[in-house]
């Protein structure tokens, strides 16, 4: 038996006068989150540790840290949680930068077609971009050679 994995890990760096308020608003999307996608991996916190906020969803920890959110997923990341959160630091705070982290699939043992990835771009008033690594591979398996 394998274990299969999402991690990632990126930061947004933030004004640490604003850190409750992008973590009220990161909260508030969060929970419009659960309810829209039934989410079940239940949104929690452990409130103020050794001077960090920290929110859980899903496998994946938001930790406001002193001028920075980090977001990361240790073993079941959720890539669209991370893009909720980064779209409402983006938008509270008016950021027009896009944002840019990559992911990985990974396995606690080989196996074929177990590993994997991809990017994701976020940026305010944009569509936000994924590419995963399996669509890159399929399409280049569909692209012709030339002889």
């Amino acid at each position: 038996m394998s274990n299969n994995y999402t991690q990632f890990s990126t930061a947004v760096i933030i004004p640490t006068n604003l850190a409750e308020f992008v973590m009220a608003a990161i909260v508030k999307a969060l929970r419009e989150f659960v309810v829209e996608h039934g989410e079940d991996g239940g949104l929690n916190g452990d409130g103020l540790v050794d001077g960090s906020i920290s929110i859980h969803l899903d496998g994946t920890e938001i930790l406001c840290e002193p001028g920075q959110i980090w977001i990361h997923g240790d073993e079941c990341g959720d890539i669209e949680v991370a893009i909720v959160v980064i779209e409402t630091i983006q938008t509270v705070l008016q950021l027009d930068t896009p944002h840019v982290f990559s992911w990985a699939y990974t396995c606690s043992k080989p196996r074929l077609d177990e590993f994997g990835g991809g990017a994701v771009k976020c940026q305010r008033g944009h569509i936000t971009e994924t590419i995963d690594a399996y669509m890159v591979a399929r399409n280049l398996e569909l692209k012709k050679v030339p002889k």
